[in-house]
């Protein structure tokens, strides 16, 4: 619209009101600006500003009247007090919370003497029972911070006060009761001898009593007999300079005077500005007001009676409050009165209001000085006897002039209003003009209703005269809708509430908006002819109709139809919205030289557009006419109808070229198809896409696939090339250690895992499928990241730093046998076992931090693929199948678990046993650590076979020596996938072929074709390299804790056999042809009782201190998770270890049955004794393990060895019967509920984080539900020399592996009815 018709249309429609002289306009301003500045320089008076301290001469603590309330001691606020955020607080003792209560309870029913004042039992009652309620009590039992009971108690207290005293000042009582809560807390204290070890807190509560007391003596009212506070100095006038004020300075701007002028009239105004004069004022503004008489409103100023008693009370309310104010600043104002003769106030307002409307000069030119007409106290002037002083006879009249004279003023200093991110109103009134604004309303009483009307009909002139734009409105509409209104009522309604209205404001806005309304019409309807061809769409004109001007309740009603508007105004953005895309699709390249990006950027420039339009008009323009609707139903589909023929084009041209379409091109534009149609949908529900999705676009997801298991697979090996294994800052940012070949990894998972969930395949079986193939991938990659990095992690466990004794340092060629012969005796007496120092390398310790953040992320990223739901998706379609099926592959674990009474070879009847797996063809499947000296050996390995048919394998145990291997035994055993079919593990001790039995665990998981069984064959392979790693670094440990918890240790405390050193140093001598009179005699006496807790740990104090600095290194270098692990299976060995000391394992063997003797009571106190400091040792004051992970079944079954320790043999006999029965039965019912309960449809274990860590739990709670009582009693019968115990234990062992070797034939081994053991020929010949 042209600013030619805005201004012809805005002359029609504007009404002009009636002309406000602008002498009485100003008279009125200046003295509402004068009394401001007088009342802002007034100080203070003894009753509200109590903390004016005097000195004892009388004189105030100042140099001047004026500056003496910036120097006043004030009082300190509670924050103040407490110095909250200065320090930390200390915490209090946790019985004070029950003492606390206990005493606040006495209080309250007044057995507390010196509490017994009526407002603080009252206080600390209301307190009382908010400290009883759970939320505080678990708040402050956390925390236990003194100033959280100070602070809450304040506010109580408060609350409490306010209610009982609602017009006094309750800061001094506040200030009161909290010294006696905090006197309270510290007698508490005190009396129950907490004092002690809480003096940081004594002192703090002492100091906070001390400001206390201080505050106090400033909030206590002064003596009313005090000279100084009864008389105090009158102040020297105050002289006013307008160059002093910013108001005055703007008052001058407005009304275009000069400094020096309005100076003039400040000095003649002054003096007659008084407080006295604005009491007055007040008070007749209230009889006035109880009268309906102006310049107050009437109840036929409103609506209904309900808005006129909302703006009474608020008035009257506010009125009272200022006069409160005034004589609080001023109190001889008190007695000042009203005026008598209220009637003739009423009259004369009357009639200068009737005279107000007349007309009068619109300039200052002409205008004499108020001095050369007036003088003050005249009976002609508008501030006599029987008018009001500061409030105009018709105050919205006046107020409207100012507001259209201050945005002019502001129009002559800026000539053109720009936008500002300080809003419209600042923009257009200013900072000062709002200020003298706000002053003006505060003295004429003026509504926010009638400060909006006022400053909307302004606005509303300027925009009609072509000066201001759509968007300053807008921001003038918005802010005026955000003003806080005078009354609750309106505040509540938001915006305009015009119920509280007066009517006179109604009329104003209602022909505000009418007129506005006309003229934005018309410029709606000129941009809406363009509104899809500029690329800067301004439709702010429909913006303003529909949020501001038509949803105006006012404005609804007189709105005329606009039926056929708005038709017309649908059917020009239709044709728009066809040209918009015709004048794009020729921008398109021609058919040789077109691509599939083009395509795609131009449904994407389409998109856009659509999005923008949505995101700019949410709501129909005048409720019918949708512009985004219009463009994406048109625009959209018309260019995919039009895909196909130009996607031929494409795979035409790069088939010329001897090319392909690009994979990552065409899934550019499918993500862009998915988004333009889910768009179109969001604006017609029946619309239908023309684009067959999984025939165009599925071939190239399939392709993309293909080149995601490249590149993440090649993306693992490199990363550990380049990988050196140290903490990378810039990947550790959160703290934690690890190198950045995991990061890397497991980073391209994600994005991989990204990228196909943003392309939002809409058949769900393909995205399923397509996910499932993308779980493939990053199983095959993690394990090949574990495979390589437990190879590497081997590597730097098995490197040995160069080490050189003290025998070799002083043996050399030189020295005679006799020589070294001594040199050895030396070695001998002084030496005590010697150790490798265990050394773990941060790299090594950086390699099982990755693997263990490994599983945090990969379970995030398999919780974020959904794997269940993707499962389900999958059986929908395909139907459910089962676990396995005959002919597929079965993945069998095997985990060798522990020897049983392997063959000795060693002199000392031990062997070095390891155990070979091998198949049907002699080639090795797994090969067993080897453990030292042992034929119980407890190895823990685990192995994988896959097979697809039932497979036969061979378990052979060799002995490890220097020059040859033995064989220790051999058996067979069968892998029948239908025989574990139920998924479910089974435990098998299978018999050796020479002596001894072995105890394997087996379970079965069938391959599917599943994304829950990719992860959890991922899963699995981190948690066997984990378990792997965790176990070779306590290996490192092993050595020095199985010789230090021995019987040799055990004898050498006692002092009952010669120390082993000591025989080696004699054999040494006498070799050297030294005499043995020539040694002192051994002392084999015992020590004397009772033996002190130092004595016992002596002998295990280097094991103590072994164990602290190797702890200390891992928990400094491992991530906490890796620290646990090791922790646990380093416990289970220590474990171990006091077992075998306390009762040595079960064999089968009559000649081997125990030879070791019964351990006295005080020698198995002792071992008790060190089983406790190593537990404390773990513990690590909180540090390390927890008191439930060290209370393990484990740790149960060793701890009860002593209840069975000294008991006759026949009750250990009919025990053990009957807790062999109770265990058959348990675990009979355990083994039920497992088939019962099945397993997922993947069938795996290893799902996620949280089904192994649920499985894992469940074993735990086995193991604590089925006693192992037997195998405890049993090994203490063995212990004994009785032929009895002896034969009782060989058939209860020989009765056990009958069954178990049943249960074998019956499934696993040679006697299987389906097939036959393999020949000897087969058989695995080599280690």
């Amino acid at each position: 619209m042209s600013t030619a018709s805005r201004n012809t249309s805005s002359r029609r429609a504007t009404t002009r009101r009636p002309q406000v002289s602008r002498d009485d306009l100003l008279q009125y301003v200046l003295r509402a600006a004068l009394v401001t500045v007088k009342l802002q320089s007034k100080p203070k008076s003894r009753s509200t500003a109590p903390n004016s301290t005097r000195r004892p001469n009388g004189t105030p603590n100042g140099h001047s009247r004026q500056h003496s309330t910036a120097i006043m001691p004030s009082a300190m606020s509670i924050g103040d007090i407490l110095g909250l955020g200065a320090k930390k607080s200390a915490k209090f003792p946790k019985e004070l919370i029950k003492l606390l209560e206990s005493t606040l309870e006495r209080v309250v029913m007044r057995q507390e003497p010196q509490y017994d004042d009526m407002l603080i039992r009252s206080t600390f009652a209301v307190f009382y029972s908010y400290y009883k309620s759970d939320a505080f009590m678990r708040t402050i039992k956390d925390s236990r911070r003194v100033e959280d009971l100070i602070l809450m108690f304040v506010s109580k207290a408060t609350g409490e006060l306010a209610k009982r005293n609602p017009d006094s000042d309750i800061k001094p009582i506040v200030n009161q009761h909290l010294m006696k809560f905090v006197r309270l807390i510290i007698q508490i204290v005190r009396n129950n001898g907490l004092a002690s070890n809480s003096s940081e807190l004594i002192q703090n509560l002492t100091t906070y009593e001390q400001k206390l007391r201080q505050n106090d003596e400033i909030l206590a009212p002064a003596s009313l007999t005090s000279p100084a506070a009864s008389a105090p100095p009158s102040p020297e006038p105050i002289k006013i300079s307008v160059k002093d004020s910013v108001n005055l300075q703007t008052i001058a701007a407005v009304f275009a005077m000069g400094p020096g002028t309005l100076q003039a009239e400040v000095d003649i105004a002054e003096s007659r500005c008084t407080d006295k004069r604005l009491i007055r004022d007040l008070k007749n503004l209230v009889e006035l007001i109880h009268l309906q008489a102006p310049p107050c409103y009437r109840s036929l100023d409103f609506e209904t009676q309900e808005a006129y008693q909302a703006w009474r009370d608020a008035e009257l309310s506010s009125l009272t409050q200022d006069i409160i104010a005034l004589t609080t600043l001023n109190p001889s104002l008190a007695g000042e009165a009203k005026d008598d003769d209220l009637e003739s106030i009423t009259s004369n307002m009357t009639r200068l209001r009737s005279s107000s409307e007349s007309p009068q000069p619109a300039t200052l030119s002409k205008r004499t000085s108020f001095a050369s007409e007036r003088s003050v106290g005249t009976g002609t002037e508008l501030d006599a006897t029987g008018s009001l002083f500061f409030v105009p006879p018709e105050p919205l009249l006046y107020y409207r002039e100012l507001v259209s004279l201050v945005i002019q003023e502001k129009l002559l200093q800026t000539m053109e209003l720009e936008e500002s991110s300080e809003g419209g109103l600042v923009n257009l009134l200013g900072r000062p003009g709002q200020a003298m604004l706000l002053e003006c309303r505060k003295y004429w009483r003026i509504t926010s209703a009638g400060h909006k009307a006022s400053v909307l009909e302004s606005v509303k002139n300027l925009y009609l005269e072509n000066r201001l734009s759509l968007q300053f409105l807008d921001d003038v509409f918005l802010e005026l809708k955000e003003q806080r209104p005078d009354t609750p009522e309106e505040n509540s309604s938001g915006g305009f509430d015009y119920t509280m209205w007066t009517r006179q404001d109604r009329e104003i806005q209602l022909r505000s908006l009418t007129q506005l309304n006309d003229s934005i019409m018309r410029e709606l309807y000129a941009e809406l002819q363009d509104v899809y061809v500029r690329t800067e769409i301004d439709l702010s004109a429909a913006v303003v109709l529909q949020e501001h001007i038509h949803a105006d309740p006012i404005c609804q009603e007189s709105l005329a139809e606009l039926g056929h508007t708005l038709a017309d105004f649908e059917r020009s953005l239709h044709d728009a919205a066809k040209d918009a895309y015709r004048r794009r699709k020729k921008k398109l390249p021609a058919d040789p030289e077109l691509t599939v990006p083009d395509i795609t950027a131009l449904l994407k420039a389409l998109v856009d557009d659509g999005k923008r339009l949505r995101r700019r008009y949410k709501v129909a323009i005048l409720d019918r006419v949708k512009v985004p609707t219009i463009f994406i139903t048109e625009a959209i589909p018309a260019l995919l109808n039009d895909l196909l023929p130009h996607l031929t084009a494409c795979h035409t041209n790069a088939q010329d070229s001897g090319l392909d379409l690009a994979k990552e091109d065409m899934l550019d534009l499918y993500r862009q198809v998915i988004e333009a149609e889910e768009l179109v949908h969001k604006c017609s529900k029946s619309w239908k896409s023309p684009i067959v999705k999984d025939k165009v676009f599925r071939a190239y997801i399939v392709r993309w696939l293909e080149a995601a298991d490249e590149s993440i697979m090649d993306l693992v090996r490199r990363s550990l090339e380049s990988d050196d294994f140290s903490v990378d800052p810039a990947f550790n940012a959160d703290g934690e250690v690890r190198s950045h070949s995991i990061i890397m990894v497991l980073r391209s998972c994600n994005q991989h895992f990204t990228f196909l969930r943003d392309l939002r395949w809409q058949h769900e079986y393909w995205h399923a499928r397509f996910m499932t193939e993308l779980a493939k991938i990053f199983s095959n990659a993690i394990r090949l990241y574990c495979s390589e990095v437990e190879r590497l992690f081997e590597q730097d466990m098995s490197l040995r730093a160069p080490s050189t004794t003290s025998s070799d340092a002083s043996e050399d060629s030189s020295s005679t046998l006799q020589q070294r012969l001594y040199a050895r005796a030396r070695e001998a007496l002084s030496r005590k076992e010697q150790v490798e120092p265990f050394s773990i390398s941060p790299q090594a310790c950086v390699k099982l931090n990755n693997i263990e953040w490994a599983k945090e992320q990969l379970d995030k990223l398999e919780q974020l693929m959904n794997t269940e739901q993707l499962g389900r998706t999958i059986e929908s379609f395909e139907g459910k199948r089962p676990l396995w099926v005959a002919g597929e592959k079965a993945i069998f674990t095997i985990k060798v678990i522990e020897g049983l009474d392997i063959k000795p070879f060693d002199r000392d009847g031990t062997s070095n046993p390891y155990l070979v797996l091998s198949d049907q063809k002699g080639k090795r499947v797994g090969k067993t650590r080897t453990m030292a000296k042992t034929t119980t050996p407890r190895w823990n390995d685990t192995f994988e076979v896959a097979a697809l048919e039932p497979l036969w394998l061979s378990a052979t145990v060799w002995n490890r020596n220097a020059w040859e291997h033995d064989i220790c035994g051999r058996c067979y055993f069968r892998l029948d996938p239908r025989v574990f079919e139920d998924f479910l593990p089974k435990s098998f001790h299978m018999p050796l072929d020479q002596q001894g039995y072995i105890h394997l665990r087996i379970s079965m998981e069938a391959e599917l074709d599943d994304s829950g069984y990719y992860f959890g064959r991922a899963f699995k392979s981190l948690s066997m390299t984990e378990a792997v790693m965790a176990r070779t670094i306590v290996e490192k440990m092993e050595p020095l804790i199985t010789a230090t918890l021995s019987h040799q240790t055990l004898r050498s405390f006692f002092g009952k056999a010669l120390d082993n050193t000591l025989e080696t140093a004699y054999s040494l001598l006498n070799r050297a042809g030294i005499a043995n009179n020539r040694l002192p005699a051994i002392q084999r006496s015992a020590p004397s009782a009772p033996v002190t807790k130092q004595e016992i740990e002596a002998p295990v104090e280097p094991l103590l201190n072994f164990l602290d600095g190797n702890f200390k290194t891992l928990d400094e270098t491992l991530s906490r998770s890796a620290f646990i692990k090791v922790m646990e299976m380093l416990w289970a060995f220590v474990l171990l270890t006091i077992e075998d000391l306390i009762v040595p394992p079960l064999t089968s063997d009559r000649r081997r049955l125990t030879a070791a003797r019964v351990l006295s009571e005080q020698e198995l106190d002792i071992v008790y004794k060190w089983l406790s400091f190593l537990k404390d040792t773990f513990h690590g004051d909180g540090g390390g393990l927890e008191e439930e992970q060290l209370q393990t079944p484990l740790y149960h079954e060793t701890v009860s060895i002593r209840f069975f320790y000294f008991d006759d043999e026949v009750q250990l006999m009919d025990e053990c019967r009957r807790t062999s029965a109770s265990v058959a039965t348990k675990a009979a019912e355990l083994r039920k509920t497992q088939l019962k309960r099945g397993l997922t449809h993947s069938g795996t274990t290893f799902r996620n984080l949280g089904t192994m860590r649920q499985q894992r739990a469940e074993r735990l709670a086995q193991k604590r539900q089925i006693s192992n009582n037997e195998e405890v009693i049993l090994r203490v019968l063995q212990l004994r020399g009785s032929s009895d115990a002896r034969n009782f234990v060989h058939d209860r062992i020989q009765q056990r592996l009958k069954e178990q070797e049943k249960a074998v034939s019956a499934t696993v081994v040679r006697q299987h009815s389906v097939a036959a053991p393999p020949s000897p020929a087969r058989r695995m010949s080599g280690r």
